[in-house]
């Protein structure tokens, strides 16, 4: 992509073209009419190249100005205010920012400049205009300067650049390596045959203007650069500097310089402008002079550039997104064909081994039938864990309950056997009624889990009302255990029916002593897994 700078003096303009950098050519316009015909036939044949406007103007202005430390719009909104104030005629104007005060209400300092006189200017620029070239600013050449001086590490102390120029001398004073003013004067045939005498005043009208308006003390040190190709004149020139003006002046030999730029002798010696006119094509861009509209076409390029930046970035993202997974469904397919041929070989080598296996008299289905029933059995077995469980956790509360005997079994039957060859009478609860299952009715498609316990209550002292309360307290605790399904009293430790005859007497203590308080209960336990 090319650049073009273009830089407009009081009598011509001068036209270069930069591609990555390095100078292709450049072109001189006269300010007259064939040179602005032949500019607008130079700018329609380069449409669509960025274009800098550098001036190195007679008519410039510089000011100093404060204004309160704000950000922000608040900010630009100030500085537009105080730019219109100070030049209200001038449409093209700038404020760069030099420092903040460090004491008061530090404020911040800006430098205005302005071109006074911008008729030769816009001549050029109507021009540009009217071909909607590809404006990006208009700038001064002194600012481009100051990129020049932190080139040249000259940003300490008060610092006089002299150059001498197409337009004239111009003598540009940085402070710190900042610009403070500028002034250019022309040089006619006279005043070059006597150069060093030419220097030499202009050097101390520069020197009291400074100290006039309070840029730099009367005794303040002030030191001269007089960039140029070094030969006997330039040294002479010097000297006579340093005797008549009391300055410190020195030489910056620009053979070194610009060899790493790709300008050469020849070039800036015809055209001294091109120095600047190079280091803004490279990237030394300065503030911009131009309104916002003058750049319009610029920032619409600008902006339609990155679009197509984005939409490559994009196209390239999803590009290597699409190359990869279309790796992984390469390696994925390459994969799968070999687990396919590893899973052949294997079938293949089952089969030749499977040819050496021993016939057996049993069918593949009967072994099947036989493997399923086997693990249906051990689905189904059960041990009487559960059941322990249960009772030993009713038990820890209950110490005087003695068990003589338990009895696990699974069926599916309603009311298993027991085999307790001890006979029972008829149980009475505690209200003289019939203790009987509560409807109780277990699952015939399930085997059911019962317990047939029997118990006395231990260390007896024919207290058999006591001991029928703690058999009622075991059951409902039994009742009460989210694995029991059902709990069936069948033998009371005593029978309290009216219809019970009564035998012996108050005397038989010997008896008594002896009697037991024996009980027998039935327990169902849920089915595994359904217990709440």
């Amino acid at each position: 992509m090319k650049t073009i700078v273009l830089c407009a003096t009081n009598k011509q303009l001068i036209a270069g073209t930069w591609q990555a950098g390095k100078l292709v050519s450049h072109l001189i316009f006269n300010d007259d009419e064939s040179g602005l015909v032949d500019f607008e036939r130079f700018i329609k044949n380069n449409p669509k190249h960025t274009i800098h406007f550098l001036v190195d103007s007679l008519e410039e202005d510089y000011r100093v100005e404060q204004l309160p430390h704000v950000t922000g719009t608040t900010k630009q909104a100030l500085i537009t205010r105080k730019l219109t104030q100070t030049y209200r005629n001038n449409l093209y104007r700038a404020a760069l920012w030099l420092n903040r005060e460090k004491t008061g209400r530090k404020d911040d300092r800006y430098l205005m400049v302005a071109l006074t006189n911008q008729e030769n200017v816009q001549r050029w620029v109507n021009i540009l205009q009217a071909n909607d070239a590809l404006l990006a600013g208009i700038y001064l050449l002194s600012m481009v300067g100051q990129t020049f001086i932190k080139k040249l590490q000259l940003t300490q102390g008060n610092v006089l650049l002299s150059e001498c120029l197409t337009a004239g001398l111009r003598q540009s004073f940085y402070q710190d390596g900042l610009l403070r003013v500028s002034r250019i004067t022309p040089i006619d045939t006279d005043d070059r045959a006597r150069l060093a005498y030419f220097h030499t005043v202009e050097t101390e009208k520069t020197r009291l203007y400074l100290v006039s308006q309070r840029l730099i003390a009367r005794d303040a040190p002030l030191s001269m650069y007089i960039p140029a190709h070094l030969d006997d004149t330039q040294k002479t020139l010097c000297t006579a500097i340093q005797q008549e003006n009391n300055i410190a002046c020195n030489t910056l030999d620009l053979s070194t310089f610009t060899k790493t730029l790709g300008l050469t002798h020849a070039q800036l010696a015809a055209q001294p402008e091109l120095l600047h006119m190079h280091m803004l094509a490279n990237g030394a861009m300065p503030t911009n002079l131009a309104p916002q509209d003058y750049a319009k076409n610029y920032q619409v390029q600008k902006l339609k550039q990155g679009i197509y930046i984005a939409a490559a970035l994009t196209f390239l993202a999803g590009l290597g997104v699409s190359a990869y997974y279309f790796s992984e469904r390469l390696s994925l397919q390459e994969r799968a064909e070999t687990a396919l041929m590893d899973t052949k070989t294997q079938e293949h080598l089952y089969q030749e081994e499977a040819k050496t296996f021993t016939k057996t008299p049993i069918s593949s289905a009967d072994l099947q039938a036989a493997v399923e029933s086997y693990k249906s059995i051990q689905k189904e077995s059960k041990n009487p864990v559960r059941l322990m469980q249960v009772l030993s956790t009713a038990l820890d509360a209950q110490p005087e309950i003695k068990i003589n005997r338990m009895h696990w079994l699974v069926s599916n039957e309603a009311e298993p056997r027991d085999n307790d060859e001890t006979k029972t009478d008829v149980v009475i609860d505690p209200n003289n009624q019939t203790v009987a299952d509560a409807g109780f009715t277990p699952d015939a498609s399930h085997l059911h889990e019962f317990g047939f316990i029997n118990g006395e209550i231990a260390n007896f002292d024919g207290d058999y009302r006591s001991a029928l309360k703690s058999v009622n307290q075991l059951v409902d605790k039994l009742k009460a255990d989210p694995l029991v399904a059902h709990v069936k009293l069948i033998q009371a430790p005593v029978n309290v029916s009216s219809y019970t005859n009564l035998q012996g007497s108050t005397a038989d203590t010997q008896d008594n002593n002896k009697a037991q308080a024996l009980f027998k209960l039935r327990m169902v336990l849920k089915l595994e897994g359904s217990a709440t």
